[in-house]
């Protein structure tokens, strides 16, 4: 377990700026949507387990909670999806669709934060 541990923790620090500056949201987040591409129900409970409780309201802003709602929404489809779309259509397809997700879920998150801190 101790290994797993240092492996998220290592991803986390790679993207805590991103997450953090351009998203606005804590670096557990990042992991979180990792989660969410096994089942996109995961990603909000793999946040609630990292944030250590069940109340986000208490540990993310409301402005938070609605980017990580947007992006997690938007981002990359669950795996059984990916895996649908390569057999149907192919491995280019699956993963076109998959970048041009993460692509949208990443920009509209970012501009919904950025334009919120802005107004706010």
């Amino acid at each position: 377990m101790l290994q797993y541990t240092g492996i998220i923790q290592a991803f986390q620090d790679i993207f805590a700026p991103f997450m953090e500056t351009v998203l606005g949201l804590p670096p557990y987040a990042s992991t979180a949507l990792i989660f969410g591409i096994l089942r996109k129900e995961m990603a909000f409970e793999t946040l609630a387990i990292l944030a250590g409780t069940a109340d986000l309201g208490s540990v993310m802003t409301g402005l938070q909670l609605y980017v990580f709602a947007i992006v997690s929404v938007l981002f990359v489809p669950c795996i059984s999806t990916i895996a649908v779309l390569y057999r149907e259509m192919g491995l280019k397809t699956a993963l076109l669709v998959s970048a041009y997700t993460l692509t949208l879920g990443m920009g509209i998150g970012t501009v919904i934060n950025l334009l919120a801190v802005s107004f706010l």
